[in-house]
C-alpha cells in the first residue's frame, strides 16, 4: 500500500511541478488502483483496464445518449475504457478525444 500511495504522490508532485497547476489542495480522497485491485474488485480478465463486457443495457449507444447528465461535477469528466465509449484501447483514446473538445466547448461558453 505504501509503495502505490508514494507512487501516486510522486505523479502529482511531477505534474503540479511541470504544469504549474496545482492540485493537492483540491484533492479530498485518494484511492490508487492496481490490475490486482481491478481484477478483485471488477472481476476484469488478469485486471485489465481496457476489458470488461459490455451488456446490452450498458453500451456505447445508452452512454453516448446519457453524456450530458453523466458528470455531475463540473469541469471533471471520466475517460477510458469504462466512460462513454466502453471498452477496449481505441474506445477509451476516443473517450479521452470527445470529452476533451465537449470540456474546451463548455470553457468557451463560459467566456461568452
Amino acid at each position: 500500500m505504501e509503495t502505490k500511495t508514494a507512487f501516486a504522490e510522486k505523479l502529482i508532485r511531477l505534474f503540479e511541478e511541470r504544469t504549474g497547476i496545482k492540485v493537492t489542495p483540491y484533492i479530498e480522497e485518494l484511492e490508487i488502483a492496481t490490475p490486482w485491485t481491478m481484477c478483485n474488485y471488477v472481476n476484469v480478465p488478469q485486471g485489465a483496464a481496457y476489458g470488461f463486457e459490455l451488456k446490452d443495457w450498458d453500451n456505447m449507444m445508452p452512454r453516448m445518449m446519457m453524456m450530458g447528465t453523466e458528470f455531475p461535477v463540473k469541469g471533471l469528466k471520466f475517460v477510458g475504457a469504462a466512460s462513454i465509449r466502453g471498452d477496449g484501447y481505441n474506445s477509451a483514446i476516443f473517450s479521452g478525444d470527445t470529452l476533451a473538445k465537449k470540456t474546451l466547448a463548455e470553457m468557451k461558453a463560459e467566456e461568452a
